[in-house]
């Protein structure tokens, strides 16, 4: 289960009469929506895993703060609703005092900043769209390895070779390709065997160029 998935639990101008209202200790109303998700749930946008939740900055427990605004900080909020989750360019990552770690993602001429992460598993300038239909997961092997990220969790970049060498051998061995490339995404997403060969068998039935040297796809879910 992803991010994605869960359902707003405090969301966009709402208050409690607490932190949220005309005496509210924060606002006057809450300027985004909220997700109650366990730490570690991937947070997925065009296909790309941008980052985990967790309990980072300033929160009452695990979970998503997702704040929208006209600006690049997000201060000039707006609802959130009609761009989360949606394909866009990472503009920011970093770590605030508040939101703890955060990955601002523009969508068309608004910005949307994901907060209170675990982990950023993106860098400023990626562009997260997929280029057809499906949740698509694309790792590529140079790219994990510079996240300092991913090395915190130490998991051994090493292995991330045996995928590309799965990539390339894409139009042979099928089973090779299943074999090499499960432990990888086990480690990353939890997937499964059946999972994986499910998505190698739809990439090669739709176009067996898909996956370039150096990156591979599998289809999430």
């Amino acid at each position: 289960m992803i991010a994605n998935d869960f359902p707003v639990t405090f969301g966009y101008r709402a208050t409690d009469g607490v932190f949220y209202g005309p005496k509210g200790s924060v606002g006057k109303y809450h300027r985004g929506n909220d997700r109650a998700c366990p730490v570690g749930t991937p947070i997925v946008i065009g296909g790309v895993i941008i980052g985990y939740t967790g309990n980072t900055g300033v929160t009452g427990g695990p979970h998503l703060h997702i704040q929208a605004g006209t600006d690049i900080a997000c201060q000039k909020d707006i609802d959130p609703t009609p761009y989360e989750f949606q394909p866009g360019t990472v503009v920011a990552v970093g770590i605030g005092s508040q939101w703890g770690n955060y990955v601002t993602v523009r969508v068309g001429d608004s910005y949307v900043t994901y907060c209170h992460l675990s982990s950023v598993a993106t860098f400023v300038g990626q562009e997260l769209t997929t280029s057809r239909g499906g949740s698509m997961i694309s790792i590529s092997y140079e790219e994990y390895e510079d996240l300092k990220s991913w090395k915190a969790k130490g998991i051994d970049a090493t292995k991330y070779k045996d995928a590309v060498i799965a990539s390339e051998a894409w139009n042979g061995d099928m089973h090779q390709s299943i074999e090499l490339i499960t432990p990888v995404m086990n480690d990353l997403h939890g997937f499964k065997r059946d999972q994986v060969a499910q998505g190698i068998q739809g990439s090669k039935s739709q176009s067996a160029t898909t996956l370039k040297p150096g990156l591979y796809e599998v289809v999430a879910g």
